[in-house]
């Protein structure tokens, strides 16, 4: 079903398997992230604070959750944050 919320379980290692994705984009910081989910995407994907926005760091990771397979579902106000 499109429109049910991804498992939890699921959504915290997809969530964890980005955050070591995102290793490879800086060290030594964190970065806020919000996004919905739609199916197995990330949608308005946006940093809201952190010692990396406003950098290529911030870009590297925002690009990082927008490419990244999520769980299928629908979730909205998702918020993340990246330690590096």
């Amino acid at each position: 079903p499109k429109n049910k919320a991804p498992d939890k379980g699921e959504l915290l290692a997809a969530l964890k398997a980005a955050n070591t994705k995102a290793q490879k984009c800086g060290k030594n910081g964190s970065l806020n992230v919000q996004f919905n989910l739609s199916g197995n995407s990330a949608k308005g994907v946006k940093a809201s604070g952190g010692s990396f926005a406003g950098s290529a760091t911030e870009k590297c990771i925002l690009t990082i959750v927008e490419k990244h397979r999520w769980p299928d579902g629908t979730a909205s106000g998702i918020k993340y944050t990246f330690k590096l």
